[in-house]
């Protein structure tokens, strides 16, 4: 990639942090309710996690896959 490629994808990836970092768990908890209100219990999250996040994102993805009750957080493996 070029510099202003890299420039640009470093920037999104911040972009995505902040916004990541800034959503309130109220919509995470109201899906978990009216998924839970129609008796279907969620098992797993899907949150892609990727090595360049930081420690506070991948505790983002933790904490929603607890508030909407989700014991496992999943990935797809690109091939």
């Amino acid at each position: 990639m070029t510099p202003e490629q890299q420039a640009a994808q470093q920037a999104r990836a911040t972009q995505l942090k902040d916004w990541r970092l800034s959503v309130s768990m109220d919509k995470y908890k109201a899906m978990r309710k009216m998924y839970n209100d129609a008796g279907v219990d969620i098992y797993a999250f899907k949150l892609e996690p990727n090595p360049n996040m930081s420690d506070e994102e991948y505790e983002y993805i933790f904490h929603v896959a607890d508030t909407l009750g989700a014991n496992h957080v999943t990935l797809e493996l690109l091939h």
